[in-house]
């Protein structure tokens, strides 16, 4: 073979090897992280919402955050603490980070950044195309957003995206000391009333267009809001990666309700995973006695002004649970009238009391019903049986 042409073959092959190098490169980039497309990405720009107060966001004991009335347990503990941290970090939004020179752009928050998992640092995005790569900014995706919640609470999770997310989380439970205990259940897709705080809702539609985010419940009939991360790791041009960097893209809240609305993939194509105790522990958490507690979400005092109340009903009241969760009540006296309270015992597998019980209450029937989840007693009053004006459904928490 003559000197010329090895040197054109050595250089072909030279070429051909570039090539192969420089798109498996680029291949690798596109599956590090999740990306939406800008007509998905829209929606969510129109179902954006503003950040809820903590007050508002009902945290797992069905209580608002940071008002703790009855067992979490490890699973409750883990998913107030997710809420409080997405809460505050979706806040971000309304902070301007400023620009610091070529390709570090001003963003407003925690903005979208493809694979990123690290947004404490103003960095490149290790996913997406070149041109999404180009800008460093503090922000992650999606799925990057939730394994930062899950860390920062203290429940290490590896690298993943939102198609491996189930069965990175399950493994990541069986390692971690703290958290073995709990089970994650896949509910699939499952009407929106029976949707919780602290369930993760996923979209998933194949390799690549999925999306994910956690619930948080609000309080007075405000719906469901999901905290996420969204953007577009293959922006086609400038004005889309600048989008990318808004205030309705990156870490911000979104109407889950709304969301629902959406057709096919956003419609109906969502699956929930929930966070569960294990029931053990639980029955090991009802033993002891428990006092009940009246809270009112609005009532009328004695100048005619609404406020919020909350207070002891009596400190002989209460119900006594052994650990295998059976229960009996003690001296039963509620604002001076005598009620009788059954014994009973809980169905961990109806997640309730097996029997409804019925007491008296200023001579009227009235039907108890405790929640295992939430340890609380509900209680429905006929009009003119209390002493103030209610304007909502008086509810009995159970509490140590």
């Amino acid at each position: 073979m003559k000197p010329m042409l090895k040197s054109f073959v050595a250089f072909s092959l030279a070429m051909l090897v570039f090539v192969a190098c420089k798109k498996t490169s680029d291949e690798k980039n596109q599956e590090i992280g999740d990306s939406l497309n800008e007509q998905d990405n829209a929606f969510i720009e129109s179902v954006s919402v503003p950040n809820p107060t903590l007050k508002q966001i009902l945290g797992h004991d069905g209580n608002p955050l940071g008002r703790f009335m009855g067992v979490q347990g490890t699973a409750g503990k883990l998913i107030d603490a997710i809420l409080q941290d997405a809460q505050s970090l979706s806040g971000q939004k309304i902070l301007t980070y400023p620009g610091e020179g070529t390709n570090k752009p001003e963003h407003q928050g925690l903005v979208y950044s493809k694979g990123q998992r690290n947004f404490t640092e103003r960095l490149t995005p290790p996913g997406g195309n070149n041109l999404h790569r180009q800008y460093a900014v503090f922000g992650t995706d999606c799925s990057g957003f939730i394994i930062n919640l899950l860390s920062r609470a203290g429940l290490n999770i590896p690298n993943t995206n939102v198609a491996n997310f189930e069965s990175t989380l399950k493994q990541a439970l069986k390692d971690n000391a703290t958290y073995k205990t709990l089970s994650l259940k896949n509910l699939g897709h499952i009407p929106t009333s029976e949707i919780k705080s602290g369930d993760f809702v996923l979209w998933i539609r194949g390799a690549d267009n999925n999306h994910m985010g956690i619930i948080a419940e609000l309080s007075s009939g405000l719906g469901k809001t999901v905290f996420q991360s969204n953007g577009t790791g293959n922006p086609s041009n400038d004005l889309q990666q600048t989008k990318n960097l808004g205030r309705e893209r990156g870490v911000h809240p979104i109407d889950f309700i709304k969301t629902t609305t959406g057709t096919g993939y956003w419609g109906t194509g969502y699956i929930i995973l929930r966070l569960e105790n294990d029931k053990t522990e639980l029955l090991k958490l009802l033993k002891g006695k428990w006092l009940i507690y009246k809270y009112v979400n609005r009532v009328h005092d004695v100048n005619g002004n609404l406020v919020d109340t909350n207070f002891l009903l009596s400190t002989e009241q209460s119900l006594v649970f052994s650990e295998n969760g059976t229960f009996m009540s003690l001296v039963s006296l509620i604002d001076g009238s005598p009620q009788t309270i059954c014994n009973g015992i809980y169905s961990l597998e109806a997640n309730d009391i097996i029997n409804m019980f019925h007491c008296s209450f200023d001579g009227s029937n009235v039907i108890q019903k405790i929640s295992l989840s939430e340890l609380e007693i509900l209680q429905k009053h006929p009009p003119g049986n209390m002493p103030f004006n209610r304007t909502s459904q008086t509810t009995y928490y159970c509490k140590r």
